[in-house]
């Protein structure tokens, strides 16, 4: 009786066998990339062209809604500038508020471009879903061979990209 039954679980640990464990490492964004994103904040639909640069630096140029078309906000060698119709403002980047769309947009950005404090949630038909969090606010991002499809960071803030 013991052979009978020591047989098949010898068969079973030699089938099962202790596997090699490895860790999957997040899918990072490209450093440098150009797209449309399209975000919603306090009900009000928001579009504008997003550029990374491979060192950091940032712009959007708001395209939609029509009363900031053409607002460019810009962050380069820890400088925000905003400017539009000829008016240039330069400052500071601690005065850009916190939760600002835009600085959660980039922080996201700069964090996947990183890799680090960045974890594979899933990767589906070769989309790879990442989780991490910026200033104790979680995020999901989807993205495709580098570039990114979409982010929500904490409840509320959706946004998509277009290449």
């Amino acid at each position: 009786m013991r052979k009978l039954f020591f047989v098949p679980v010898l068969t079973a640990a030699l089938l099962c066998g202790c596997g090699k464990s490895e860790s999957v490492k997040p899918e990072k964004l490209a450093p440098e990339f150009t797209a449309q994103v399209s975000f919603t904040e306090r009900e009000q639909d928001f579009k504008a062209d997003m550029s990374r640069k491979e060192d950091g630096g940032w712009s959007f140029t708001f395209t939609e809604p029509e009363t900031i078309k053409g607002l460019t906000l810009s962050e380069a060698d820890k400088v925000v500038s905003i400017s539009m119709g000829g008016l240039n403002y330069i400052a500071d980047p601690s005065q850009l508020a916190e939760t600002s769309p835009v600085k959660q947009i980039a922080k996201v950005t700069d964090k996947l471009v990183s890799g680090k404090g960045v974890e594979v949630g899933a990767v589906k038909q070769n989309v790879t879903q990442l989780k991490g969090s910026i200033d104790d606010t979680d995020f999901t991002a989807r993205l495709k061979k580098g570039k990114l499809l979409s982010m929500k960071i904490g409840e509320e803030l959706v946004v998509s990209f277009k290449y």
